[in-house]
């Protein structure tokens, strides 16, 4: 993957920030031995071609830049729950606050309750107030799938609406206030899934879909130098990080304020518009792919789009609407850290930066069929869904090169030729989530030269 970059802005001062944030996490995670790159680039820059390479450290830091809430999926004994604590603790220092999850874990965990003030005649509601976990900046829940149902619905409202409702009547936003960005806590979860995990329950696709962001731990398995570090020093313990740590919150802070400010190109823009088309069927009666019993391919039958691009018209449903902003709020932290790692390259979100992070937002999040992910994916559902994603966009890259002489000639209001009617009618019914010429057109006047790249 690569991307294209012209110098157009750099962070400037707060790098330095960035900088600090950086030292600080690497210095509590020292004894993490897992290097294997979680994104990995060549950024074009006026000196050459640079690499960029961001592990797990990286990833983490870039979705607490941007806000968004992270699951971290993957097999028990990977140091997924250490780690993240000292992550945290190297932002936030000794504030964050810790959730060991089980089947005992009761709802009053989240507050603190004045047992004087009961005894002295006064109500619950009077006697509680919000515990750590409601306060702190930055939370870990440990083994998620463990919380009794009870729990994991009031979590799950949490996640949703940044709200916790206490006693049935008062409404709590947890974490702290962000002047001018309102409020802001980073809540990461560690699941271990699968039959071997006693004791354990699936994580449904509802709960998944909370987490803006899902980090599949053993997607990106150690490599040789890490298995040799990991037998010469043992793995990595949660106690044998530095105890000096300095509160990082107000360079945080300044981070995701200036991430909000990022520009994204505008071809950006038009692609997320087209993945959000992927419910779109010429074939059904309504239009789209939603609203049958079951969706078969038998519906797909004759249709020019269906064979096209792995078949994944008919194999794959659009994500939901609320994934679209996560994909664009992670895309601007990565695009913020690959300026501070390459200053050469463009303070702007640009296509390969949204390709890059996209797959860790919807992973789980787009629909695919088993069938699919078994012939294209191998049978990983993470695989599966980076393809579908290079796919959508092979195909909307394809549509909008074709539609490029129409684009021009409806731009400059020239009649078209029977020829080019043909082809227009063609490339929308070929590809018919690309969009009408209209969209094309605005996209022309914004950036006519990219159309051709």
């Amino acid at each position: 993957m690569m991307i294209m970059a012209n110098n157009a802005g750099s962070l400037g001062e707060k790098a330095k920030q960035l900088n600090a944030l950086e030292d600080q996490v690497r210095a509590q995670t020292e004894g993490f031995f897992y290097s294997t790159p979680f994104i990995s680039l060549e950024v074009q820059t006026p000196s050459g071609i640079k690499d960029l390479s961001l592990d797990f450290r990286d990833m983490m830091l870039i979705s607490a830049m941007s806000e968004g809430n992270v699951l971290v999926s993957g097999r028990t004994g990977g140091g997924k729950t250490s780690v993240a604590r000292a992550i945290q603790r190297g932002i936030f220092g000794e504030s964050c606050a810790f959730f060991q999850m089980d089947a005992k874990f009761d709802e009053n965990r989240f507050r603190d309750i004045a047992f004087g003030t009961i005894k002295e005649g006064g109500n619950l509601s009077d006697a509680s107030t919000p515990g750590k976990a409601l306060t702190a900046p930055a939370l870990i829940i440990d083994e998620y799938n463990r919380a009794p149902p009870v729990v994991t619905n009031i979590i799950q409202g949490w996640l949703t609406n940044g709200s916790v409702t206490l006693d049935g009547e008062r409404t709590i936003f947890p974490g702290v206030v962000i002047p001018g960005s309102g409020h802001y806590q980073w809540k990461v979860a560690t699941v271990n899934e699968g039959i071997q995990y006693i004791g354990t329950s699936g994580i449904d696709k509802a709960s998944r879909n909370r987490f803006a962001i899902e980090m599949p731990f053993d997607m990106f398995p150690p490599t040789d130098v890490d298995r040799r570090n990991l037998i010469a020093h043992g793995k990595f313990k949660e106690d044998s990080v530095p105890e000096s740590v300095t509160d990082m919150s107000s360079a945080m802070f300044k981070l995701i304020r200036t991430t909000k400010e990022v520009p994204v190109d505008p071809l950006v823009t038009e692609f997320l518009l087209y993945v959000q088309k992927g419910d779109l069927c010429y074939n059904s009666p309504t239009g789209t792919k939603l609203g049958f019993d079951e969706f078969t391919l038998e519906i797909c039958k004759g249709c020019h789009a269906a064979a096209q691009n792995k078949e994944i018209c008919g194999m794959t449903f659009a994500p939901p609407e609320k994934s679209i902003p996560e994909v664009l709020s992670l895309a601007r932290a990565f695009a913020i850290y690959r300026n501070y790692r390459i200053p050469e390259s463009e303070l702007t979100v640009s296509l390969s930066d949204m390709s890059a992070v996209m797959p860790f937002v919807m992973f789980h999040k787009i629909d695919i069929a088993d069938g699919w992910a078994q012939k294209y994916g191998g049978g990983s559902t993470w695989y599966a869904t980076q393809m579908v994603i290079k796919e959508m966009q092979s195909a909307w890259i394809q549509g909008t090169r074709a539609l490029a002489p129409v684009i021009e000639a409806e731009y400059g209001e020239k009649q078209l030729s029977p020829s080019m009617q043909a082809s227009k009618e063609e490339v929308l019914l070929s590809n018919p989530k690309v969009g009408q010429v209209s969209d094309m057109i605005q996209l022309y006047r914004k950036r006519p030269e990219r159309l051709h790249t």
